[in-house]
């Protein structure tokens, strides 16, 4: 299962670096388009074959200046269709990061549906510029474009069917519920990859267990510092589990992924009996920093991005409340998933169950107050914001399976009750809310009754 679990992980990062390279898609589209208009131009240059399909299609080419005129006209129309589709893009980013904020233009960059359909504009347009360019070498004779023109035509029709899909995807994919919907789709993507199946436990993780190996690192230990300002992007555990194996070594990870770090900050503590010990090389081999963050190991930054979204509803130039809400629905439904599955370990055991690793792993009070903190700080003056606030709560505190869980969901419950006593809300809205406290605390004592 752990194998399992790896290459996933690995599979899953990997995709991820593809995404975030828009070209990627695009430049193996046009080099299609290469091998398509070498492999067209080579029938053509056939007759014997290239007759027999213009007799079947019922196509004839009587000049070639017939074929390098549509090559022409095709070519023009499709560069001012890929320049028409550029710029609707371009609009979309820009509307994109002015109401949802930028962030979220890495979720409209990894669109591969956009991206395949500019690439296939400007593969088109390669395709006649290259046969147009390339038939010029041929006479009469030895070549009849039958096949040339029958792709050509093929691509005209796929291009203006996909010119009308882009518009339509482009309109929906800028609506905030489509936006929304993305980014909690990442959310549940990366908190399946983080947080490991609701029956599994960790023996080695108790109070005790930690303090006991915490204590390892507090004298002589070899400290590994950072080399450069920047963001934790990826800890490679296995890796540093691999060789602190090697160096019957124990190692103190200091900070976890989306951690800011400066030059010079310490980031491993690494203790051992071993009197020699295997340089542990370059620490690029073993913790990614990079100038911005990354949702690869980052919960966090999946998370804030779904409240960006909810305080920039929130502002005064937008005043969206409805968009909010639906942020705290779904903000909601994932902090109930991450509740009902185990959190990663604080210590890792090697394959001989010896412990290895002390690393510092997101916790349920982290991922409550990234969701809750800053929604609830704003919608001190949206009195409906709060109710939906507290209702969402209330029914977390239903499901959860801790007393733990259930005490940061009413430390929040108490905090919007303590930020309402500050606005100069309506009786009536005042006593709803309050209504709402009432059900989260008979739903709180219900739950834990027994």
């Amino acid at each position: 299962m752990n194998v399992l679990a790896d290459l996933s992980k690995f599979t899953i990062r990997a995709l991820d670096r593809i995404r975030d390279s828009f070209w990627t898609i695009p430049i193996g589209i046009l080099i299609g388009a290469g091998l398509l208009a070498t492999l067209t131009l080579w029938i053509d240059t056939h007759p014997s074959i290239s007759t027999k399909f213009g007799q079947a299609m019922g196509m004839e080419v009587e000049a070639l200046s017939n074929i390098r005129s549509l090559l022409s006209t095709t070519a023009a129309a499709i560069l001012g269709v890929a320049g028409v589709s550029f710029s609707i893009t371009i609009a979309s980013l820009t509307l994109a990061s002015q109401q949802f904020g930028p962030r979220l233009i890495r979720n409209f960059v990894r669109n591969k549906f956009i991206q395949t359909v500019l690439g296939i504009f400007i593969a088109t347009f390669f395709y006649c510029m290259l046969t147009m360019q390339l038939s010029t070498t041929f006479g009469e004779d030895t070549y009849r474009p039958v096949v040339s023109l029958a792709t050509v035509l093929l691509l005209t029709f796929l291009n203006l069917v996909l010119l009308v899909l882009f518009i339509h995807h482009i309109c929906v994919s800028i609506q905030v519920d489509s936006v929304i919907n993305d980014v909690y789709e990442e959310m549940q993507l990366r908190a399946t990859l983080i947080f490991s199946g609701e029956d599994e436990c960790h023996s080695n993780d108790s109070e005790a267990s930690v303090k006991e190996m915490q204590a390892l690192f507090e004298n002589d230990a070899m400290r590994i510092t950072s080399v450069q300002d920047g963001y934790i992007t990826f800890i490679h555990y296995e890796k540093l589990k691999k060789w602190s194996e090697v160096n019957n070594a124990k190692i103190n990870v200091l900070n976890r992924a989306g951690d800011h770090v400066l030059k010079g900050a310490e980031l491993l503590v690494i203790t051992t009996d071993k009197e020699t010990v295997q340089e542990i090389g370059p620490i690029s081999d073993f913790v990614t920093i990079k100038s911005t963050r990354t949702p690869e190991q980052d919960m966090e930054y999946t998370i804030r991005q779904l409240v960006e979204i909810a305080l920039r509803a929130l502002s005064p130039g937008i005043n969206d409340p409805f968009t909010a809400m639906t942020c705290i629905d779904r903000l909601g439904s994932l902090i109930n998933f991450i509740g009902n599955r185990s959190l990663p370990p604080k210590i890792l055991v090697d394959s001989k169950d010896v412990r290895r690793l002390l690393i510092d792993q997101t916790s349920y009070q982290s991922l409550v107050e990234a969701s809750f903190n800053q929604i609830r700080q704003n919608a001190k003056g949206h009195v409906d914001v709060s109710m939906r606030l507290v209702e969402t709560l209330t029914e977390i505190v239903k499901l959860c399976r801790s007393q733990d869980q259930a005490d940061e969901l009413c430390k929040q419950v108490k905090l919007v009750m303590e930020g309402s006593r500050s606005e100069s809300y309506l009786d009536h809205d005042t006593q709803a809310l309050n209504d709402r406290y009432k059900s989260f605390t008979t739903a709180l004592e219900i739950r834990f009754a027994s």
